[in-house]
C-alpha cells in the first residue's frame, strides 16, 4: 500500500538522522538519564525503527482512526517517543501527546532535533495539564494511550469509555535467585535492571528473592558489585547513577527508609536528589508480600527456604504481574515457574532488558500492569501497540475470552505421582518438592471460552485441582468412561452441589456410564446426560462431539461394536476455527472416530505407555497383547496413531512415573509439535 510505503520512507529519514547525529542526540538525553541509559536508548530506537516495516507488514487495516491521545511517560523520551507517537502516528491523521513538566524541555529539544514536525505532522505535543488535556484531546478520540499509575487509568478511562484504551504501567517485576543460580550472573543483571535509568525505570527489579543457602554468597558479591558504580550528576558520562528526577520520589523513598530502618543491610546515601545504593533484606515471614517501586537504586531482598513460598506471594500479586526473573542453572525450577506462564512472562537467567524488543508486545498478564479495554469489555494480555490499533480499525475489539483455553488439571496415570509407598526416582522427587513439574495428579481438564466453562474427567485428585489451580464454581462435567481416575472425583462434589452450588451438577457421558452412576451415586444431586456417539450438543458456545475409542479389551473383543461404543468416548471440541481432540484411553480408535478428529489443531492423546522402559524385564516385541496391558497402545503403537491423526498439537496426558525419566528427559526423546503434559499446562 502507498500509505505504508511512505510512512517507511518518513521511518527510515528518521533513522538515518539518529544513527548521523548520535553523538548531538545523546548530549541531549544526558541531561535526563546517565550515559549508558542514552546509548541503550539511542539502540533500541534504531532496532525498533529497523523493524518497523516487518512488523506492520502483519497489520491489515487500510483506514486511519481520526485521533490518537497519548500520556507521555517521564523516562527514556528518545524511545519512548518512537513506540507511543512515531508508531501510533501510522494509524491516525493526529497524535496528540501530552508530556509532563519534567519531560517536556527534553522531548521538545528531542523533537525539533529529529525534524518531526517535518517528518511527521501529524504528531503534535501538548503541554496541557491534566484536565485540560482531557477535556481538548481525550474526549474526542479514537484511540488513548496511557503510561502511569493504574488508578490514574481507570480514571482516564472513565472520561471516554467508547475510545480503544491501551495501558501500559508499572506492574511487578521480581527476581528469584536459587541455590542453583549462577550467582555472578544474577547478581551481574540485577545490578543492570535495577540501576537501569538511575532505578527510574517500571521493569527494575522491585523485589528480590534469595535463597537462603545463598543469601551471604549474593550479598557479597552485590556490594562490592556496588562499589563499583559512580553517582553524580547528569551530563556526566562516568557516572552509573544519576538523580532521582522528581522530589516526590525522594520524598517517598526516605519514608520507606525510615519504616524500614531496621532491615537495612547495606546503607547508601542521599544527598538532595542523589542516592547511592542501599540493600534492604528481610525474611519471607517478615515481607508480608509488599511490593514497593521506589524508582530508586535500592535492592529489597527477601530471604526464603522453599520456592513454594515466593510461589504464593507472587500467585498473591497476579494482578500487577509483568515479569519474573528467574535465576537457576536446573530446568527443575524452571519448569516449576510455568505455572506463572498465565500471569507473568517468565525470563531464565535474564531480565526484561535482555528480551524487550520495540516490535515484540510487551508486559505480562497483570491487569494492574497492563491492558487494553474497550466500552465494557477489558483484556489482559502483553501489548503491542500497532497490533491493537490494527485490531481495533479492522474487525473492532477482540477479547481473549473469545478464544477457548484448555488446562491440564491433572496429567498422572491412574496411580498418580507419587505413587502410594512407591520409592522410585520420580515418586522421590515429586515427594520432596510439592511444586515439582514431576508431581502429577490424575487426569482432569478444565474448559473456557466467552461463553462456558465446563471440566472434562473427575478423577479422584479433582478436590486439590480445584483448590491448586483456583477454579471458579462449574456445573458441567464431560466424563470419558468409569474407571476410577476418570469418575472417582465426582464423590467429593456432593458437599458442592447441595450446599454450594445449591444445584444439581450435570455429567454428560455415555449410557454405559450412567448406568454405573445410576446404581452407585444415586444419592447424589446429578443431573445424569447420557449422550451417544456422534450425536454433538453445546456447552455454551463449545460444540461438543462425542465419538468412542475402544479401551476395555476383555470387554470390547466379546461385544459388537454398537455396544462398545457406548461404554468409552473420546470428544471433539470445536469453538469458532478451533478444534481439540481428546483421547482418553484406547488400545484402537474406529476409522469414523478417526476422520473425525482428523487435522485437529491440537489432540490430547494418551501416554500411559508411551515409553517401552515402563517394562524393563520383558521383551515387548514378542509380547501378545493380552500379556502386555492390553486396554492401551505401546510405544511406537502411540506414535504411529498419532502420526495417523495429522494433529499440528499433539499433548499427552496419563504420564507414569515408571519409565524412570524425568520430565525433560522425556520431552527429549520426542518429535517436534508433540509434548509431554503436566499439572496446569495450557494445551490452547
Amino acid at each position: 500500500m502507498r500509505h505504508t510505503r511512505d510512512f517507511i520512507v518518513q521511518v527510515d529519514k528518521l533513522r538515518e538522522i539518529i544513527e548521523r547525529d548520535q553523538e548531538q542526540l545523546i548530549d541531549l538525553l544526558l541531561q535526563y538519564e546517565t550515559y549508558a541509559t542514552a546509548k541503550d536508548e539511542i539502540k533500541r530506537s534504531l532496532a525498533t525503527l529497523c523493524g518497523l516495516e516487518k512488523e506492520l507488514s502483519k497489520t491489515k487495516s487500510t483506514k486511519k482512526v481520526s485521533t490518537v491521545s497519548t500520556f507521555f511517560p517521564i523516562n527514556l523520551p528518545l524511545y519512548s517517543f518512537i513506540l507511543f507517537a512515531v508508531v501510533p502516528s501510522y494509524f491516525a491523521n493526529t497524535v496528540y501527546v501530552r508530556v509532563s513538566n519534567h519531560i517536556g524541555p527534553v522531548l521538545t529539544r528531542l523533537s525539533v532535533a529529529l525534524g518531526m514536525k517535518e517528518l511527521f505532522p501529524q504528531v503534535q505535543l501538548k503541554s496541557y495539564e491534566r484536565k485540560k488535556f482531557s477535556r481538548e484531546c481525550v474526549k474526542n478520540s479514537d484511540v488513548i494511550l496511557f503510561c502511569g499509575r493504574y488508578e490514574n487509568a481507570l480514571a482516564i478511562r472513565k472520561e471516554n469509555p467508547e475510545a480503544l484504551f491501551i495501558y501500559n504501567g508499572s506492574g511487578i517485576n521480581p527476581a528469584v535467585v536459587t541455590r542453583n543460580a549462577d550467582v555472578d550472573v544474577a547478581v551481574e543483571k540485577i545490578v543492570e535492571m535495577r540501576t537501569f535509568n538511575s532505578g527510574q525505570d517500571c521493569a527494575g527489579t522491585d523485589c528480590i528473592f534469595v535463597e537462603r543457602s545463598v543469601y551471604d554468597m549474593v550479598v557479597r558479591k552485590l556490594r562490592v558489585r556496588l562499589a563499583e558504580l559512580n553517582v553524580g550528576q547528569y551530563g556526566d558520562t562516568s557516572i552509573d547513577i544519576g538523580p532521582v528526577v522528581r522530589s516526590d520520589y525522594v520524598k517517598h523513598l526516605k519514608t520507606f527508609l525510615d519504616d524500614n530502618r531496621d532491615y537495612i543491610v547495606h546503607e547508601g546515601v542521599i544527598k538532595e536528589n542523589l542516592v547511592s545504593p542501599f540493600i534492604i533484606q528481610k525474611d519471607i515471614r517478615e515481607h508480608a508480600g509488599e511490593f514497593v517501586e521506589l524508582f530508586a537504586p535500592v535492592f529489597y531482598i527477601v530471604t526464603y527456604d522453599n520456592l513454594s513460598e515466593v510461589a504464593d506471594i507472587l500467585e498473591r500479586h497476579k494482578e500487577s504481574s509483568m515479569y519474573i526473573s528467574l535465576f537457576s542453572q536446573q530446568n527443575i525450577e524452571a519448569l516449576q515457574f510455568k505455572r506463572f506462564a498465565k500471569i507473568a512472562q517468565v525470563l531464565r537467567n535474564k531480565i526484561v532488558n535482555d528480551v524487550e524488543q520495540g516490535n515484540i508486545a510487551y508486559g505480562g498478564y497483570g491487569a494492574k500492569a497492563n491492558f487494553v479495554a474497550h466500552g465494557s469489555e477489558t483484556k489482559v494480555c502483553p501489548v503491542l501497540i500497532s497490533r491493537e490499533i490494527d485490531k481495533y480499525i479492522v474487525g473492532g475489539f477482540e477479547l481473549k475470552s473469545d478464544r477457548i483455553s484448555v488446562t491440564m488439571l491433572g496429567s498422572g496415570c491412574w496411580e498418580g505421582t507419587p505413587a502410594p509407598f512407591c520409592r522410585c526416582k520420580l515418586c522421590r522427587i515429586a515427594s520432596k518438592n510439592i511444586l515439582s513439574i514431576e508431581n502429577r495428579m490424575r487426569p482432569s481438564f478444565y474448559i473456557k471460552s466467552k461463553k462456558s466453562q465446563f471440566v472434562m474427567e473427575l478423577g479422584p485428585d479433582f478436590r486439590m485441582q480445584t483448590a491448586k489451580f483456583n477454579l471458579p464454581k462449574v456445573r458441567d462435567f464431560l466424563v470419558s468412561h468409569w474407571h476410577n481416575d476418570h469418575l472417582f472425583g465426582v464423590f467429593d462434589l456432593h458437599f458442592y452441589a447441595e450446599l454450594v452450588l445449591k444445584d444439581k451438577i450435570n455429567i454428560y457421558c455415555s449410557e454405559g456410564v450412567a448406568q454405573y452412576m445410576r446404581e452407585h451415586i444415586n444419592y447424589m444431586p446429578i443431573n445424569i446426560v447420557a449422550i451417544k456417539p456422534f450425536d454433538s450438543f453445546y456447552l455454551g458456545d463449545v460444540k461438543v462431539t462425542p465419538f468412542p475409542v475402544c479401551h476395555m479389551y476383555s470387554h470390547d473383543k466379546m461385544k459388537d461394536a454398537d455396544d462398545f461404543n457406548n461404554n468409552v468416548f473420546g470428544f471433539l471440541l470445536e469453538h469458532r476455527q478451533t478444534r481439540i481432540a481428546y483421547l482418553a484411553d484406547y488400545y484402537a480408535v474406529p476409522e469414523k472416530s478417526l476422520k473425525l478428529v482428523e487435522g485437529v489443531d491440537a489432540a490430547i492423546a494418551d501416554g500411559t505407555y508411551l515409553f517401552e522402559e515402563i517394562w524393563p524385564d520383558k521383551d515387548l516385541q514378542n509380547l501378545t497383547r493380552e500379556e502386555k496391558d492390553p486396554d492401551h497402545l505401546h510405544g511406537e503403537e502411540i506414535m504411529r496413531f498419532v502420526s495417523d491423526l495429522h494433529a499440528k498439537k499433539v499433548v499427552y496426558h496419563s504420564i507414569s512415573h515408571l519409565p524412570g525419566l524425568t520430565h525433560n528427559k522425556l520431552q527429549e526423546q520426542l518429535p517436534k509439535g508433540q509434548f509431554i503434559g503436566f499439572d496446569g499446562m495450557d494445551i490452547v
